[in-house]
């Protein structure tokens, strides 16, 4: 073999080699480093909080028995900061788990607009997020995972709105004002709580970054845990089947 046809060879190999990274990143860079992150971390959940998440994706999987496609509804007061974020991070976790077919939604009891501060800390942990339009009461946003992936819109938005699932769905109240509503007059099969804390206590203060980065930390961090812990039930059990 020729020097210039080894050379050519060892081109094309490299671009081979990195055309095959680049589709084995799933995610963006960043988002990618960081939900690695999230997916060693859930070692660290306490175990009272595992199994409260546990019940959660216990019910997901009953569901998924007599239902092709599960919808879960992380309700919140103003849909705002919490409960969208639930949503977002649990629609990641899905698809980072190739788990499919269990579609999250979100909506408030008293809808408001997005808490600004809540999409600059998925930002931070390497979103691709941008407005859908130019200012508005509430704004829509687009969010992007990776280069393979539709945009994924977001807004508040009330329990009922018409997109959000309306018979057979789990509702996860994500703060405690919200579990006294009675969802079954939306269509609700079940309510299961699972609460966070509002960092907004520390809006326009020097900690405010600090604590909205951790309460996004600790919502993905569960939600990648339940996430976990659904795709390996499922895996279990068609190896049972297989027996």
């Amino acid at each position: 073999m020729s020097f210039f046809r080894k050379i050519s060879t060892i081109v094309i190999f490299f671009f081979l080699l990195q055309g095959s990274s680049l589709y084995a990143q799933r995610f963006y860079q960043e988002l990618q480093e960081y939900c690695d992150r999230l997916s060693k971390e859930i070692t660290s959940i306490p175990g009272a909080r595992k199994d409260s998440l546990k019940i959660i994706g216990d019910f997901i999987l009953q569901l998924r028995q007599n239902h092709k496609s599960v919808e879960t509804l992380f309700a919140g007061s103003s849909n705002g900061t919490l409960s969208q974020a639930a949503e977002i991070w649990f629609y990641t976790a899905l698809h980072f788990y190739k788990v499919k077919n269990i579609k999250p939604f979100s909506g408030g009891i008293h809808p408001g607009a997005i808490n600004y501060r809540i999409v600059g800390a998925f930002k931070r942990c390497g979103f691709f997020i941008m407005p859908a339009g130019g200012y508005a009461d509430n704004p829509v946003y687009f969010l992007n995972l990776g280069r393979n992936y539709p945009d994924y819109t977001f807004f508040a938005k009330p329990i009922d709105y018409h997109s959000n699932p309306h018979s057979h769905f789990l509702v996860i109240p994500v703060f405690p004002e919200v579990d006294t509503v009675d969802f079954q007059q939306y269509g609700a099969e079940k309510t299961i709580p699972c609460h966070w804390k509002n960092p907004s206590l520390w809006d326009d203060t020097s900690m405010e970054n600090i604590k909205y980065d951790a309460c996004i930390h600790e919502i993905g961090r569960d939600l990648f845990y339940l996430a976990g812990y659904i795709r390996d039930r499922l895996k279990s059990e068609k190896k049972k089947k297989r027996k």
